[in-house]
């Protein structure tokens, strides 16, 4: 009866892809709370959020998901605007597309 009841457990963590919130009004998680941390590279751009990645090889890097594309990205109220012909989107392992997307904005 355990080792099912394990078996059952395993399966379903191995399993869960994703993460549902229901019942929200969209503003959750949306905001830091001032205590530092990933929140203070969390952008806007499209309507839609980006995270600032940082500096890489002479670019800056934001990803954000492909539906939402690149565009001016604006982040503590500064807007950097968009590379044209910088993105490139992620790919899994075997090669699909995923639903992310990394582009340069200026400096």
């Amino acid at each position: 009866m355990t080792f099912r009841i394990l078996t059952s457990i395993l399966i379903s963590i191995s399993v869960a892809r994703a993460v549902v919130i229901s019942g929200v009004d969209g503003t959750i998680n949306t905001t830091g709370t001032n205590a530092g941390g990933g929140w203070d590279y969390v952008g806007a751009m499209n309507g839609a959020s980006g995270i600032y990645l940082g500096e890489y090889n002479g670019g800056y890097w934001v990803l954000t998901a492909r539906h939402v594309n690149a565009g001016n990205f604006t982040l503590s109220g500064t807007t950097y605007n968009y590379v044209p012909g910088s993105v490139v989107q992620i790919t899994n392992a075997d090669t699909t597309p995923t639903d992310l997307v990394v582009f340069r904005i200026d400096s």
